[in-house]
């Protein structure tokens, strides 16, 4: 058994209906319920030249395995207590009542072991798991839909032990929660699969640019807006193309290229900061700071006009400019900014 450290990823789910899942959708729409499969495969971890980066003819490095916690001080779970309540009884055929029950669901995941196959020479293949649940309302349904929580969802696996595998696999640090994150520790053998995973996070990364795009071409003409905007990317920005100070000596172009480069680049970011009904005052600070009207202490996020901070964060300096007790502060600092070249 191994100490479970240096877990990579973030745990996602898949949305694939296999072949099998017919007949039971069938019985199941009948008493007024509902079968949503998930798919998940568990596959080896591919080197730079595309082959299985460990041995497949190695029995131990194949497999998964048991592994402590973090601590050392209790086997890893992949199941909350209430859910080994209501899932481990049916796979280890013990009643939670029993006195054995934690003796017994302590053994399951100390010796918990399943093979992963070899993959195809295109890297496909792997250990497939069934992950999907049974509903029986629409109001669980639409629960889950908005839960993240795995251990909340109110919906029946449709297979129980593949399940519990998957659970366990996204806890278990030789599996990546995704491709992207099989480097994230060197003791990671496998990575969770799913295809419909993959077209789903491209179909939101599409649609997130489309409305990046959107918002930017809708844009265009609001010019003290385009700068605004600017303002926001360049300040955070350690290798600018462009300086706050240079904005009012470069062309309409210029600056619509550069914006358009942080809108592909970064397109939620894009949409926090031009939809933010701040942005007007948050623009002002930072023309304020660069024209040393104001003061953001080095290394950190305070914001000092003279000897007093107005704020701890530009939010909080938004927040001291926009009262109305401090008017008189705001006007002494916008003639300030026009005066200060």
């Amino acid at each position: 058994m191994e100490d479970n450290k240096d877990k990579g990823g973030v745990a996602t789910t898949v949305i694939e209906k296999p072949k099998s899942s017919v007949n039971i959708e069938e019985k199941y729409n009948k008493t007024g319920s509902k079968v949503i499969s998930k798919e998940v495969w568990i596959r080896h971890r591919p080197n730079t030249m595309g082959l299985p980066f460990r041995n497949a003819d190695n029995e131990t490095l194949n497999k998964i395995g048991s592994s402590y916690a973090a601590g050392g001080q209790d086997v890893l779970r992949g199941l909350s207590y209430d859910e080994e309540i209501k899932y481990l009884s049916s796979i280890i055929g013990i009643n939670p009542k029993s006195e054995h029950w934690d003796k017994a669901t302590k053994e399951y995941w100390a010796n918990i072991s399943k093979g992963v196959p070899a993959p195809e020479k295109d890297g496909s293949g792997g250990l497939k798991l069934e992950v999907g649940r049974i509903y029986f309302s629409q109001e669980d349904e639409d629960y889950d839909s908005r839960t993240t929580d795995e251990s909340l969802k109110r919906g029946k696996p449709i297979n129980v032990s593949d399940f519990i595998l998957w659970r366990y696999c996204l806890v278990y640090n030789r599996v990546a929660n995704s491709i992207e994150h099989i480097n994230k520790s060197p003791k990671i053998d496998f990575y969770l699969f799913s295809k419909q995973e993959e077209i789903a996070t491209k179909r939101s990364a599409f649609a997130l640019q489309k409305e990046a795009n959107q918002l930017f071409y809708s844009k265009m003409g609001e010019r003290d807006w385009i700068d605004w905007v600017l303002r926001l990317f360049i300040v955070s920005d350690k290798k600018p193309n462009l300086f706050i100070k240079d904005l009012d000596k470069v062309s309409n172009d210029e600056k619509d290229m550069e914006l358009k480069a942080y809108v592909d680049k970064y397109p939620e970011r894009f949409i926090t900061i031009g939809k933010d009904k701040s942005l007007e005052i948050k623009a002002f600070i930072e023309l304020a700071i660069v024209k040393n009207c104001l003061n953001r202490i080095p290394n950190t996020d305070t914001i000092q006009m003279g000897d007093v901070t107005i704020g701890n964060t530009i939010s909080e300096a938004v927040g001291y400019l926009t009262n109305p007790k401090n008017a008189k502060s705001l006007e002494v600092l916008r003639a300030q900014v026009n005066v200060n070249p």
